[in-house]
């Protein structure tokens, strides 16, 4: 483990202290943490981190095939990259809230969704009246192929335990024809999909996808059809 890097986390106490192993909950490209905080504190809950259950996996709207509708997001990163925080930030006398309000308003018509621009913003920071981002952008745009292509070194290599992917009903990046290259390398997997969804599944649907993991993580008769909004794909 000499090239590990020591990540941003939260960790939360399960409801039970005795329980001494863990769930780890990895957040997307250009998230953080605090996306997951609620359903991560609803789990902790209902002591879903059993070490008979350790070796389960929850994968949300990605697939193990490349699409090519993530390039759109290329431009994405390149506004971020465009934006001269310094001069933004002296402006608007170093008020990140007063940042953010003005990026709202400038991006408007190249992210015309709001919820979109909202959440790209979420990566402002501030310390001592200067304005960052939180996120590497440049490493991000140096390493684009990697981040959106799963590993060809993994090929051949299967993790054979139970594994849920659970898709947006809206959403472009994972979907019935994914099945054969999901089960490639997760023999055991189901992919379900959740009604009324876009790529951000667990933000349009949070009690969902909290009693989806926990029935999935603590149910050995595991079944995603008796939730009335989600769907096996077969």
């Amino acid at each position: 483990m000499n090239n590990a890097l020591r990540l941003s986390r939260s960790v939360l106490q399960s409801a039970d202290s005795s329980l001494k192993c863990s769930m780890v909950i990895c957040h997307g490209l250009l998230g953080s943490k605090n996306n997951w905080k609620s359903i991560s504190n609803a789990l902790a809950q209902k002591n879903c981190g059993t070490p008979e259950r350790y070796d389960k996996l929850v994968v949300f709207d990605i697939s193990t095939t490349p699409k090519p509708t993530i390039q759109s997001l290329t431009p994405i990163i390149d506004l971020m990259s465009s934006v001269d925080l310094k001069a933004l930030g002296h402006k608007n006398n170093g008020n990140i809230g007063m940042v953010r309000n003005s990026l709202m308003k400038e991006w408007d018509k190249t992210v015309p969704n709001p919820t979109m621009r909202a959440f790209l913003l979420t990566n402002l920071g501030e310390k001592d009246g200067e304005i960052f981002w939180k996120v590497n952008l440049k490493a991000i745009k140096s390493c684009w192929n990697q981040i959106t292509d799963f590993p060809a070194e993994l090929s051949g290599r299967v993790f054979n335990q139970p594994v849920m992917f659970v898709a947006a009903s809206d959403g472009k990046y994972l979907g019935q024809s994914d099945l054969p290259s999901v089960r490639k390398y997760f023999p055991q997997a189901k992919i379900v999909q959740i009604a009324n969804t876009g790529h951000w599944v667990h933000f349009d649907a949070p009690n969902t996808v909290t009693n989806l993991i926990t029935s999935f993580m603590l149910d050995k008769s595991f079944d995603p059809t008796s939730f009335a909004d989600v769907k096996e794909i077969k």
